[in-house]
């Protein structure tokens, strides 16, 4: 068995491990994987290890933690495991094990504190599927601790004459938009005021990436932004993670979320009409299946026809 640091020329082979042994839940692109595991900028190289036999890519973890400017906040004590997968033929091998600890004890030499399974930027998964119990298990049993709660992805599919039941919002004169481009300092801003950290790092990368405003709805109070919904469809300068899974859909899939309120204008109904404006114009872009992923607010959602999809199992280590 070779255990070698991965190369963005190893992404067609770990895209067919991926899909191999999880696509038929997870179905994954080589785009997204090139995306997600290649050009962020926050991978460790040096944990990022493939296990082959002879030709054969048999193993793969990718290791992250947060390696950007933009003063941002995020714990520089923290680590997360992105994706640790062992093809099901080889498994019970130690392979799993040996990946893994490569990349811990390389976290431990960075001053890493604490480690994720998932939760990254650029992620696949905030946590372990909660289907793959084996899978959870195992991690336990290398010291991981599980949450005491679950995130979820939720989905709402819409037939073709949805356009003759819009959303209504339940504040008519409120005032929502589409982001243009010219009002994009104004969204950073409200977004560092308001919604600082990874909300905000998304935003600058969006626009980094060449993002037009156009995969944001926002509301405005006196010429000011006081309120967001991130927007994702096919278009989007990067995949959003609530369109990772789009592959399992026939037709047009879109993403909805984060958003988020000012504190100022909560507990008036402007979340959920934020969320309704998303959906609307989602719609009218052509999306028959939209998906917000990563939450726990399923009560919130449900108001708007949403259901439970996928759910995800927390899991942690203190280094």
């Amino acid at each position: 068995m070779l255990f070698k640091q991965v190369s963005i020329n190893d992404v067609s082979a770990i895209t067919n491990l991926w899909n191999r042994n999880i696509g038929h839940d997870f179905p994954i692109s080589e785009s997204l994987m090139a995306q997600n595991s290649f050009h962020d900028e926050n991978i460790e190289q040096t944990a990022s290890i493939a296990a082959w036999d002879g030709n054969k890519l048999v193993g793969i973890i990718f290791a992250k933690r947060f390696k950007e400017g933009y003063g941002l906040g995020f714990n520089k004590e923290v680590g997360w495991i992105q994706l640790l997968l062992v093809d099901k033929f080889y498994r019970q091998k130690g392979i799993g094990t040996k990946l893994l600890e490569r990349a811990l004890n390389h976290f431990k030499q960075l001053g890493i504190k604490k480690v994720h399974l998932g939760r990254d930027v650029w992620h696949y998964f905030p946590g372990i599927p909660a289907q793959y119990n084996e899978t959870i298990h195992w991690f336990e049993k290398k010291g991981f601790i599980r949450g005491d709660y679950t995130d979820v992805d939720l989905v709402r599919h819409f037939t073709e004459d949805h356009s003759k039941e819009k959303e209504t919002l339940k504040n008519s004169d409120a005032q929502f938009s589409v982001l243009n481009i010219k009002d994009k300092d104004k969204l950073l801003a409200f977004l560092k005021d308001a919604f600082p950290g990874r909300w905000e790092y998304e935003a600058i990368k969006y626009f980094e990436l060449g993002g037009t405003g156009s995969d944001y709805v926002v509301y405005w109070m006196n010429d000011e932004i006081k309120g967001f919904c991130r927007m994702n469809n096919e278009y989007t300068p990067f995949t959003g993670a609530n369109r990772n899974w789009s592959l399992l859909f026939q037709g047009k899939s879109g993403g909805i979320g984060p958003l988020g309120i000012h504190q100022s204008a909560r507990k008036s109904g402007l979340g959920l009409d934020i969320v309704k404006y998303a959906i609307n114009t989602l719609y009218d872009r052509g999306c028959r299946h939209i998906v917000i992923d990563w939450t726990g607010l399923i009560s919130f959602y449900e108001k708007v026809g949403f259901k439970v999809y996928k759910e995800y199992v927390p899991l942690s280590i203190d280094l």
